[in-house]
C-alpha cells in the first residue's frame, strides 16, 4: 500500500557511514555525559518496538513511524510531569530494508523532535538476519514541571478524567487491517481513506499532549494520579489504582468518543465503548483529581472529560452502561471485523 521509490542497499555503507548519513540533519553535537547542566537529575526512559508486535509497514509510512515512536516515548515521560530534552534511537535492521527507508524514518523522528522541541541522535545501527527493531531512549535533564507533580492522595470519590477522545486509534487500526486484506486480494485496488482521515491519523500519527501538562501547571490542578492511555482506559485505571485497595466506577455515556469512531465501530460491529476501554494507542491521559477541583475541570472541559470516580465499595473497575446495567470492564470484549 505504501512503498519507497528508491532502494539504496545498506550493504554499500559501513556502520560509521550510516550513522553520519542518518545524523546529517541533527543540528548540534550531543554529549550525553554533559547534558545535565542545571542541577536536575537525569530521568531516563526506554521503549522498544519491533515490526512483529508494534507496526505494519504494509500501511505505515516510514516517516509516520518515526514520528509515532517519538510521541510514544515522550508521552511516557510527559505524563509524569517531566519535559523531555533528548531522544536517542538505536536501529537493528535486516538487509531487506533500504537506506532510503531508514532516512524517511529518521526524517519523521526529526519532525517530531522539532515540533516538540527535543534534540535527537541516532546512536547505533546494527544488522540482523530478519526483522526490524528500535530502541528509543528518552532523557530529561530539565527540572520537573512542578514539584510535586502528584500533589494529592488518592481517595474514594476522586474524579476520573480523560483528555481528548478515546477508541479512534484502535478503529483506525482495524480499518487499515481491513484495507490490507483487500489489497492482498486485489493489489490493483488502492484504499480511499480520505473520509476516514481522523481515525487513520490517530493510529498512524498521534499527537503529543504537551498542552495538558501546561494546562495542569497553569491552572494549578490538583492531581491524585496521572497515567498514559496507551493500552486502553481500563489498563490505565488499573495502573492508577495499583495496590490502593480501591476500585473505579465509570459511566458509558460520559466516555468521549468521536463521531467517526462511533460510525466505524458500527460498521465493523465493534462496540466503541469497548474500543475506548481496551483498544489502545490513544496516547491520551487519565487524570484523577479530588472533587474540590470540579470547577476547574469544568472550566477546561474542552480538554478533559469526567468519566467516573474512584470507589471504595469495590476493588474492580465497573462501568454503568447506557442501558442502566452495571458490568465489570473485564467482561466486555472486542469483536474484530471480518
Amino acid at each position: 500500500m505504501f512503498q519507497n521509490a528508491n532502494h539504496t542497499s545498506l550493504s554499500e555503507f559501513t556502520k560509521e557511514d550510516l550513522l553520519v548519513r542518518l545524523n546529517s540533519n541533527t543540528d548540534q553535537l550531543i554529549d550525553i555525559n554533559h547534558i545535565a547542566n542545571n542541577g536536575a537529575e537525569l530521568v531516563i526512559d526506554h521503549l522498544q518496538w519491533n515490526n512483529t508486535a508494534h507496526f505494519d509497514l504494509t500501511y505505515t509510512p516510514w516517516k509516520h513511524l518515526g514520528f509515532k515512536m517519538v510521541v510514544a516515548g515522550l508521552s511516557k515521560m510527559l505524563v509524569k510531569g517531566i519535559r523531555p530534552d533528548l531522544v536517542l534511537l538505536s536501529i537493528t535492521t535486516s538487509s531487506i530494508y533500504s537506506l532510503d527507508a531508514l532516512e524517511e524514518l529518521v526524517s519523521g523522528v526529526g519532525a517530531a523532535c522539532d515540533q516538540y522541541k527535543c534534540a535527537y541522535k541516532i546512536v547505533d545501527v546494527t544488522t540482523t538476519a530478519s526483522g526490524l527493531y528500535f530502541n528509543i531512549t528518552t532523557i530529561s535533564s530539565s527540572l520537573p514541571a512542578r514539584t510535586p507533580w502528584i500533589n494529592s492522595e488518592l481517595n474514594a470519590g476522586d474524579l476520573i478524567c480523560v483528555t481528548g477522545d478515546l477508541g479512534a486509534a484502535y478503529l483506525g487500526l482495524m480499518l487499515l487491517e481491513r484495507e490490507k486484506r483487500i489489497f492482498k486480494e486485489n493489489p490493483e485496488m488502492q484504499p480511499d481513506l480520505e473520509e476516514k482521515a481522523y481515525i487513520v491519523g490517530r493510529q498512524l500519527k498521534p499527537d503529543l499532549r504537551q498542552d495538558i501538562l501546561e494546562m495542569v501547571v497553569g491552572e494549578k490542578l490538583e492531581l491524585s494520579a496521572a497515567s498514559l492511555i496507551s493500552d486502553g482506559l481500563a489498563q490505565s485505571i488499573k495502573t492508577v489504582l495499583g495496590t490502593s485497595g480501591l476500585g473505579a466506577m465509570l459511566y458509558e455515556d460520559k466516555l468521549p468518543i468521536d463521531t467517526q469512531t462511533l460510525m466505524q465501530g458500527i460498521d465493523f460491529g465493534i462496540d466503541p465503548t469497548v474500543a475506548a476501554l481496551n483498544g489502545g494507542e490513544d496516547y491520551e491521559w487519565c487524570l484523577v483529581m479530588p472533587q474540590s477541583s470540579y470547577d476547574l475541570i469544568e472550566a477546561n472541559k474542552h480538554n478533559i472529560s469526567i468519566v467516573g470516580y474512584i470507589a471504595d465499595q469495590t476493588q474492580d473497575i465497573l462501568i454503568t452502561l447506557k442501558s442502566g446495567r452495571t458490568e465489570n470492564v473485564t467482561s466486555l470484549n472486542l469483536t474484530n471485523p471480518e
